[in-house]
């Protein structure tokens, strides 16, 4: 139904993000996903997603999934340590709980 239809193309938009961000990175630039806002899929923070959609002057029919920032990085800031789990901890072969 209508509902495969939606996820398939957030799937599809969420592989051409991933390439995109490749790319920028490759390119020396810096991006970053901004999805911590609402559209009409999620219902949450439409106040939020208002103002976006109103900024950016977008049509009705559109839903507004996501955002890619793209810049130069700031030079002299340090990004913070990032606690990452070790892959023994996130790692199933072949069946989950496989360790």
């Amino acid at each position: 139904g209508q509902d495969a239809v939606v996820y398939r193309t957030i799937e599809e938009l969420t592989y051409a993000i991933a390439y995109m961000t490749l790319e920028v990175h490759k390119q020396g630039l810096g991006a970053s996903i901004v999805g911590a806002m609402g559209n009409e899929l999620t219902g949450s923070v439409p106040e939020i997603y208002a103002e976006v959609r109103k900024r950016l002057n977008l049509p009705e029919n559109l839903i507004l999934v996501t955002l890619l920032a793209i810049g130069y990085p700031a030079s002299g800031i340090k990004k913070p340590l990032k606690s990452r789990k070790s892959s023994e901890e996130i790692i199933s072969y072949e069946k989950y709980g496989n360790r």
